[in-house]
């Protein structure tokens, strides 16, 4: 198996943290270390039809088992249509799935 080689720059200004970090890597450690951190995006950012039926599965399970969600005053103050925080930007992102 070849090693490839992949270059990219960094903004001394920008990018000082991720320079910080880089730096406080020793040198046989970098590309490990940037590999799973790409990694991790690129996995950590992926939801499935998969993952949403396994937490709509826990919901109905607790649902079920007669566990009660009590919204403080602030949250049913802002909630004014009756649904929890967040539920049209997860309505969204499940359209978005074009199942």
């Amino acid at each position: 198996m070849a090693n490839v080689t992949i270059a990219f720059s960094l903004d001394d200004k920008r990018d000082r943290a991720l320079l910080h970090w880089l730096e406080s890597l020793g040198r046989g450690k970098r590309s490990q270390a940037i590999r799973r951190a790409l990694l991790e995006h690129i996995e950590g950012s992926r939801v499935t039809i998969g993952d949403v039926y396994q937490v709509v599965t826990r919901i109905e399970r607790s649902i079920g088992r007669g566990i009660v969600v009590h919204m403080s005053g602030e949250a049913q103050a802002n909630d004014s249509d009756g649904d929890a925080p967040g539920t049209e930007a997860a309505a969204a992102n499940l359209d978005s799935l074009a199942l």
